[in-house]
Order: C-alpha cells, then sequence, then structure tokens
C-alpha cells in the first residue's frame, strides 16, 4: 500500500485536530454558501504551503478560476477528512506492506500524522521528499514515482 499524505485527522492529539478543525470550518461554511472564491481562497491558505503563499494575485485567482467547479466537493470533503475513523489499533494492525509520502512545506499536521505513524509502527517505511508540498506526487514526481516503483518491486 502506498499512502501519499495521508490526511487522517483521527491519529492527531486532541489539540492539533481541534486546531485543524477551527481552521477549516470556515472553510467548509464557504462551501457550503457556495463562495467559491472564499472557500477556495481559505482552502489554499490552508494546504497550499510556501508555493501557494509565494504566487501573486492574478495566479492565485487565475488557479481559484480553475478550482471553482469543484466546489460542490470541497465541504463534503474536508468533512469526511475531520471525521474520517482510524484508530491506533488500525495502524498496528495493518498487515499489507505500506510505503508513506511527505513533502517537507506541507500542511502543519501532516509531519505531526507521520510522527504518529513512526510512534506506532516504525517498521512502516517513510520517505520526506524535499521540495515538495501536500501534492508532493506532483511536485516531486519522477522520485516518487521511482519510489513507488522499486517499492513494488521489491515488496
Amino acid at each position: 500500500m502506498v499512502l501519499i499524505e495521508p490526511t487522517l485527522h483521527q491519529l492527531l492529539p486532541a489539540e492539533v485536530y481541534q486546531q485543524v478543525s477551527r481552521e477549516t470550518s470556515p472553510i467548509i461554511a464557504a462551501g457550503e454558501a457556495s463562495d467559491e472564491v472564499a472557500a477556495w481562497q481559505g482552502m489554499m491558505e490552508h494546504a497550499g504551503g510556501d508555493k501557494w503563499r509565494s504566487l501573486d494575485e492574478t495566479k492565485k485567482l487565475r488557479i481559484i478560476n480553475a478550482l471553482k467547479p469543484l466546489t460542490p466537493l470541497l465541504a463534503p470533503h474536508l468533512r469526511q477528512l475531520l471525521n474520517f475513523s482510524v484508530t491506533e489499533d488500525d495502524v498496528r494492525q495493518l498487515q499489507a506492506p505500506t510505503l508513506l509520502f511527505y513533502g517537507d512545506d506541507t500542511v502543519f499536521f501532516e509531519p505531526v500524522i507521520s510522527a504518529r505513524f513512526e510512534s506506532l509502527r516504525a517498521d512502516i517505511q517513510q520517505i520526506q521528499v524535499e521540495n515538495s508540498g501536500h501534492n508532493v506526487h506532483h511536485d516531486q514526481a519522477d522520485l516518487v514515482n521511482d519510489e513507488i516503483l522499486q517499492f513494488f518491486l521489491t515488496s
């Protein structure tokens, strides 16, 4: 099994989970109100990392406009991420060979999830990819694809 930045909020410590919930609530509300610009601005500020913050306003608006057709999916997606049930026992009992990828410029909670995996299952291989964000498979596609292929060939 290969997971790219598995957003398993239920593995977060309570205070981090509450922070994520507080930060995503306005995004969910904007999405449910069909306020496309506010929803996607909030989402990209939340998950876009330094790459997003480095863009000029014209480029940001172009990206937000391209994402607008996906607005009806945004609130349900975020709600599902917040409520997806996974426990420490689920991680401990995982039997499939597993590889996890994380970007070095990702959402603040992903390193916390990575650390939880490490504490629960140090045997699960994790790859931290430099110069990549939450979409590590997009940002460093060649590296990620090579690692996945190698993982499948040797597992």
